[in-house]
C-alpha cells in the first residue's frame, strides 16, 4: 500500500513530543528508560529472565514478590515499540509506584517484527499471560491486570479477544486492562513505514485489529473493566483510536473508562509512570484498587 504522508505524520510519535525536540525525543526516552531500569534492578530484588516460551525473547521479569502479600493483584506491563523494537529490560523503571501500592509487577518480552509476524507476536503475549495466570493461581492472587502502552496496548487488547480467554477457568483471573495510547485499528498503519519495517500484510492487519473484535471480548470478559487512556499531546489519530475503541467496548456493554492525561505526550506518558504523583500512575493505581 502506498505511503500516506499525513498518516505517516500522525503515527510518527517523535513529531508530537511536547518535552523534547522531535529529532531527539525517541532516542532520549529510550535511553532514559534503559538507564533507569538498569539502576532499579541494582536496587530492588527481582527475578529476571523467567522463560515462558522457547525463544530468547519469550522471557519475563518479576518485581515486588518479596514486598507484597501472596494475594496481591498482579500488574502485567507490556512495552511498546511499534512491534519492531523495545525490550522488557528497558521497561522496568515504571514499577516502583505500583509495588508501593501493593501490586506484584511483571514485565514480559516478546518477539519482534519482521522476524516474527503480527500473529506470532500476539501469540507470545498470550503465552506470557497464560504463564502469569499460573503464577496467580499458585499465589492465590486477587487477580491480574494487563497494561500496555502504544503497540503494547494493541497487544493487550488482542489478548483480550484471544482464544486464551475462551477458557473460563483462565479468563476469570483477568480483572482488567489498561490501554495507554494504543493502536486498535491496524489498517492506517499499512499506509506508514511501520508496515514496511514490520513486513505486515493486509490479512494479518485485519486479523489483529482489536477495534473489530470487541464482540469476542464481550462473550468471555463481561466481568472485566477497561481503562483506555491517551495523552494530551498525542496526535489526532491516537486520540481517535482510543476514543473509538472505548466507544466500541461500551457498545457491547463492557465497562470502560476513557481518560485524557494532561501535560503528557505519546512518549512521556510512559516515561513518567515511575512518578507516583503523575496522573496516569494514579489512574492505574485507582483502577486496580477499585476492584
Amino acid at each position: 500500500m502506498p505511503l500516506d504522508e499525513e498518516i505517516q505524520k500522525q503515527y510518527s510519535v517523535d513529531l508530537w513530543s511536547h518535552r523534547y525536540p522531535p529529532e531527539k525525543a525517541l532516542l532520549t526516552v529510550i535511553s532514559e528508560g534503559a538507564k533507569a531500569s538498569e539502576k532499579l534492578k541494582q536496587e530492588i530484588p527481582c527475578q529476571l529472565g523467567i522463560s515462558y516460551g522457547l525463544n530468547q525473547r519469550e522471557k519475563l521479569d518479576i518485581f515486588g514478590a518479596d514486598k507484597v502479600p501472596a494475594d496481591a493483584p498482579i500488574l502485567v506491563i507490556i512495552h511498546g515499540g511499534g512491534w519492531i523494537m523495545g525490550r522488557r529490560e528497558d521497561t522496568s523503571f515504571v514499577v516502583p509506584p505500583f509495588i508501593d501500592a501493593g501490586m506484584l509487577c511483571i514485565v514480559p518480552g516478546y518477539s519482534l517484527a519482521p522476524k516474527a509476524t503480527l500473529d506470532d507476536i500476539v501469540a507470545d503475549v498470550c503465552r506470557a499471560i497464560a504463564h502469569v495466570i499460573d503464577m496467580a493461581k499458585s499465589r492465590g492472587s486477587r487477580g491480574i491486570y494487563v497494561a500496555g502502552h502504544s503497540a503494547g496496548a494493541h497487544l493487550a487488547a488482542m489478548a483480550a479477544s484471544s482464544p486464551l480467554m475462551t477458557n473460563p477457568d483462565l479468563a476469570k483471573w483477568i480483572k482488567g486492562f489498561v490501554l495507554v495510547s494504543g493502536v486498535f485499528d491496524m489498517h492506517p498503519i499499512m499506509k506508514t513505514t511501520w508496515a514496511e519495517l514490520g513486513n505486515f500484510t493486509e490479512d494479518a492487519v485485519q486479523r489483529n485489529s482489536p477495534m473489530f473484535l470487541v464482540e469476542e471480548v464481550s462473550r468471555h470478559l463481561q466481568h472485566c473493566r477497561f481503562l483506555v487512556a491517551v495523552s494530551q499531546y498525542d496526535s489526532p489519530e491516537f486520540h481517535r483510536q482510543s476514543k473509538e475503541y472505548h466507544e466500541q467496548l461500551l457498545s457491547v456493554n463492557l465497562s470502560s473508562k476513557y481518560v485524557e492525561i494532561p501535560d503528557s505526550d505519546h512518549l512521556t506518558i510512559c516515561l513518567d509512570l515511575c512518578i507516583p504523583e503523575f496522573t496516569m500512575t494514579k489512574e492505574i493505581i485507582n483502577f486496580v484498587n477499585e476492584s
